[in-house]
């Protein structure tokens, strides 16, 4: 399911405020594009750029490696049951990402941080909804061998994808992580849309449980994993 786009527009002068109050309505049922109004009295650069800039690349050739998958291409294996790919990536990670967006709502003191953070979690959350909606209509009549392969591509996700690293930077390789702690536990102490590292563990082994007995309703067994940073999750 796609994103909505997101418009950051300018508050408009009270004469043209119509305009912003009519795209409201729609931008907050769903319907519409998302609305982050800027304020244009706040001092330029914007806050991406108040907080360091965007960062092109990551110099980093582990951390590459880490964050980007080949999640489109997935999509598109024939071998590869449809539920099996929304399991992994919307049940799962989409799950995951929801659970810490919310954590990080729930820290983040600066407005337009919170505001932001809404409409991406407001986003997320009709993913994951598209996600459990479509499995409980459809594993139900899954044969053995399609729910072996939903199940592989959950525990796959969750081993090779998420424990790497690609959600919470302390799980990511020793030589790879500390720049990217530092900078994560200075936004969470300002205040900025970051949590913890020990707020993102309670996030995380509460989501993997989560996940796991929603899909032993439908009698598939996520087993439990061994992770040193972690232990048994």
């Amino acid at each position: 399911m796609a994103s909505r786009p997101l418009h950051a527009v300018l508050l408009p002068p009270a004469e043209a405020a119509a305009r912003l109050l009519d795209a409201l309505p729609a931008a907050l049922d769903g319907t519409g594009p998302a609305l982050l109004p800027l304020d244009p009295a706040l001092p330029r650069p914007m806050l991406a750029e108040q907080l360091g800039g965007y960062v092109p690349d990551p110099a980093d050739e582990v951390l590459s490696r880490i964050t980007n998958h080949p999640f489109a291409q997935a999509a598109l294996d024939p071998d590869l049951p449809a539920e099996a790919f929304v399991a992994a990536l919307g049940a799962l990670d989409d799950q995951l990402d929801l659970n810490l967006l919310s954590s990080h709502l729930q820290h983040a003191e600066d407005e337009v941080v919170r505001q932001t953070l809404r409409l991406i979690a407001g986003d997320k959350q009709r993913h994951v909804l598209f996600a459990w909606a479509l499995l409980g209509s459809r594993l139900p009549s899954v044969d053995s061998s399609g729910r072996a392969a939903v199940a592989f591509a959950v525990q796959d996700m969750l081993e090779r994808v998420i424990l790497a690293g690609y959600r919470n930077t302390w799980l990511l390789p020793v030589d790879s992580r500390e720049a990217w702690l530092t900078a994560e536990g200075e936004t969470a102490a300002r205040g900025l849309g970051a949590s913890t590292v020990a707020q993102e563990r309670g996030v995380l082994r509460a989501t993997v449980a989560q996940v796991r007995e929603r899909l032993a309703a439908w009698g598939l067994q996520l087993p439990r994993v061994s992770h040193p940073e972690l232990g048994v999750v």
